[in-house]
C-alpha cells in the first residue's frame, strides 16, 4: 500500500458496497438486523437510515458524540 488515496479510495468504495447491498437486503450495515422491524426516533433518523443503512441503535452509536455535544449547545444557548 504505497498510495494512501488508492487504499482510502479503495476501502471507501467497499464501502458504499456494502452500503448498497444492506439497504437492498432491507438489514443494518454494522448489526445485520431487519430496518423493517426498527422504530426510528424522528425523520431524522429515517432519512439517515437510507444514507448509511443503519438501525436506530446503531446510529445512536456512531452519532451518540454528536448528540451530547448538541445537547451541551442547547443547554449553554438556554442559560
Amino acid at each position: 500500500m504505497n498510495n494512501p488515496e488508492l487504499y482510502n479510495n479503495d476501502m471507501a468504495q467497499h464501502l458504499l458496497r456494502h452500503r448498497d447491498k444492506c439497504l437492498k437486503k432491507d438489514i443494518c450495515a454494522f448489526c445485520n438486523i431487519s430496518l423493517s422491524s426498527v422504530a426510528f426516533e424522528d425523520f431524522i433518523s429515517i432519512e439517515e437510515c437510507f444514507i448509511s443503512s443503519l438501525c436506530q441503535q446503531c446510529q445512536d452509536e456512531v452519532f451518540e458524540e454528536d448528540r451530547n455535544d448538541q445537547i451541551k449547545l442547547n443547554i449553554t444557548e438556554e442559560e
